[in-house]
């Protein structure tokens, strides 16, 4: 038999609450042309059970005896994936029907892709709805600071992979440290369409460990830049990152240092790193918004925008004077 057009590739852990809504939203996809590779890893609760309720020929189901957490079951499911193109699954998310359709027809109108992911609406509470950047210059320079794809949104191109995996060192930010190995050679997007449902769990916050593997992955991407930061900023850029107030001349640094060093690698399109750069500004300016400061800096200040200047300047007043 021939090879299926899509390898869809989910693994599960004990996610016997929301599995069926997450396999239902695969197998009632437009799109048909796809094997579904489910990763039972080590599950002890129902899941294996729910997995084997289903009686569609798609579905390729694989045990692991033990647990072998994410990146090494992901690995396995890439290995077995005889897809053209591979599509990422989390067990307790939602597929919208056109989403497999929608990515499809974008890859081989646009064959110099090589991954694509969609914009994201939340099952909450909190509901949200996350617009990722789309083109590749605008993700790379997110990147820069954060991850700038959803992971289960994702559709590669088989033969991402055929240099390189998930690597285990960055577990925990797994999805974000391949977005950086991939930018250095491969073209990034992000369809802006919502066509994706992620399930927002109570209480669900970023792991210390989480945070940290995602500094290391940043130093990773700053290093595409050939951009070597001082020890002391790599500390403020951390505040940053955490929503923590930096002083003005503290961030200007950091953000003049990545700058610079972009400006002579090429690496990244200087406009589209300068937005990221500024709205990251802006956004710690309005943590703490004093009047004062806005003298004191105002030379640095306006180099990141007059327009935005003058908008925050203007806030800043108001809320003085109400006591906001």
């Amino acid at each position: 038999m021939r090879n299926p057009t899509i390898s869809v590739v989910m693994p599960v852990y004990n996610g016997e609450k929301y599995l069926n809504e997450a396999i239902d939203s695969i197998l009632h996809q437009t799109y048909t042309d796809f094997e579904f590779i489910i990763l039972n890893d080590g599950s002890t609760d129902k899941t294996e059970e729910i997995i084997l309720s289903y009686d569609d020929p798609r579905i390729v189901y694989v045990k692991n005896e033990e647990n072998l957490q994410i990146v090494k079951t992901l690995n396995k499911g890439i290995a077995l994936a005889k897809g053209k193109y591979i599509a990422r699954m989390d067990a307790d998310d939602i597929s919208l029907p056109e989403r497999f359709e929608k990515q499809i027809a974008f890859m081989e109108e646009n064959p110099d892709i090589d991954v694509c992911g969609t914009w994201v609406e939340t099952i909450g509470p909190p509901y949200e709805y996350w617009r990722y950047p789309v083109d590749n210059e605008q993700i790379k320079a997110a990147l820069v600071f954060n991850s700038a794809l959803a992971h289960p949104t994702v559709m590669f191109r088989n033969t991402v992979f055929e240099h390189t995996l998930y690597e285990e060192t960055y577990n925990k930010a797994e999805d974000y440290a391949l977005w950086v190995k991939l930018s250095k050679e491969h073209r990034l997007h992000n369809l802006p369409l919502f066509l994706f449902q992620y399930r927002l769990h109570p209480g669900q916050t970023e792991s210390v460990r989480q945070f940290e593997v995602a500094s290391m992955v940043r130093q990773k991407m700053l290093s595409n830049l050939n951009c070597s930061l001082k020890t002391e900023q790599i500390g403020f850029l951390r505040d940053i990152m955490l929503d923590k107030v930096v002083e003005i001349d503290k961030m200007d640094s950091i953000f003049t240092t990545i700058l610079n060093a972009n400006d002579k690698t090429g690496f990244i399109d200087d406009k589209a790193l300068k937005t990221v750069i500024i709205n990251m500004f802006w956004r710690n300016i309005r943590l703490s918004c004093k009047v004062k400061v806005f003298y004191k800096y105002r030379f640095i200040l306006k180099k990141y925008g007059l327009l935005k200047y003058f908008k925050s300047l203007i806030k800043c007043i108001i809320g003085s004077r109400y006591g906001k």
